[in-house]
């Protein structure tokens, strides 16, 4: 039996206008026994509320739901710390985060799709570590540059004081990361091929729809909630998966009958997932990634999150 009954799936986009076509929002919807459908959307407030709108949707309809966006969910091990989380928290690390970084980027999903990434990248550097050495997130343009927000990367692992011994430092990348030869460090906010604007315009929306008062009791983020699992939903009321995702894992494709491609990416992504889920495969890509020893396995589930399909080798045909 099929893990789920639609699959969304949504390509991101850290512009500062509203924008149509190539390196734009697009998103993919598909529900069992009906063809994919597209959709390009020109902000993120629009794409939250197509999202929201869908997710809603379905939970009424008790329509079974996986969701991913194409940004990083998570950082590296140590960020909670060192923007002040501990033990006593009753939140996890990785929900502190998206709380953070949530205050932070207060205009991720505007209207006019405007907002103040940089300057609240420089505000969290600030909090994180020395104000002598910038970092961790790095790279802006000229006019954006601060004592605590540099276009040029900082050393990593980034020393972050108060925490001792080289595994506590921030690295540059997640351990999921790791198994994506040529991903780019979640803290790169600009230039080509920059993944970090997106993850700090992007976590916002992803704890929006978490929190939304109409889906947050039938919603759990992978695998921070769920644990590593063939069976995310198992025997609970749980309806919808936010699940992060990376259309990289497709491999080569053949865009020619797509607007562009990003259009074709999530699109065939989400044709991928559900043909994967018919034929009873899906529940790998959700369980213990292979090669992970169980303390690593720890810092994924409580603060580092998951790649759907890292480590995963899958030629998607178009």
């Amino acid at each position: 039996m099929p893990i789920f009954d639609a699959y969304l799936m949504v390509d991101w986009s850290a512009n500062s206008k509203p924008k149509a076509g190539g390196d734009s929002i697009w998103a993919a919807w598909l529900r069992r026994g009906q063809a994919v459908q597209a959709r390009n959307l020109p902000t993120r407030a629009k794409a939250l509320s197509f999202v929201r709108d869908h997710l809603r949707a379905a939970v009424r309809d008790g329509v079974r739901t996986l969701v991913g966006f194409d940004f990083a969910y998570a950082y590296p091990q140590g960020l909670a710390g060192a923007l002040g989380w501990n033990s006593e928290d009753e939140r996890a690390p990785w929900r502190f985060v998206w709380d953070e970084i949530a205050d932070a980027v207060p205009d991720a999903a505007t209207p006019d799709n405007m907002n103040d990434r940089f300057g609240a990248a420089a505000r969290l550097n600030a909090r994180i570590g020395d104000r002598s050495a910038s970092g961790p997130f790095w790279a802006c343009p000229a006019g954006r540059v601060e004592s605590t927000l540099s276009s040029k990367r900082p050393v990593f692992p980034y020393p972050v004081p108060g925490l001792d011994g080289g595994e506590e430092n921030l690295t540059s990348h997640r351990f999921t990361e790791k198994r994506l030869p040529g991903t780019q460090e979640t803290w790169k906010l600009y230039t080509a091929g920059s993944v970090g604007s997106q993850a700090l315009l992007g976590i916002p929306v992803v704890r929006a729809l978490r929190d939304d008062k109409e889906l947050r009791d039938r919603s759990r983020a992978w695998p921070f909630e769920t644990a590593f699992s063939p069976s995310p939903i198992g025997t609970s009321d749980t309806l919808v998966i936010h699940a992060e995702i990376w259309p990289g894992v497709l491999g080569k494709i053949d865009d020619d009958a797509f607007a562009c491609r990003d259009e074709a990416q999530v699109t065939l992504l989400t044709e991928l997932l559900a043909k994967l889920d018919d034929d009873g495969s899906l529940g790998t890509w959700f369980d213990v990634p292979p090669g992970l020893d169980p303390r690593q396995k720890e810092t994924c589930v409580d603060e580092e999150g998951w790649i759907l399909g890292a480590g995963f080798q899958i030629k998607a045909a178009a």
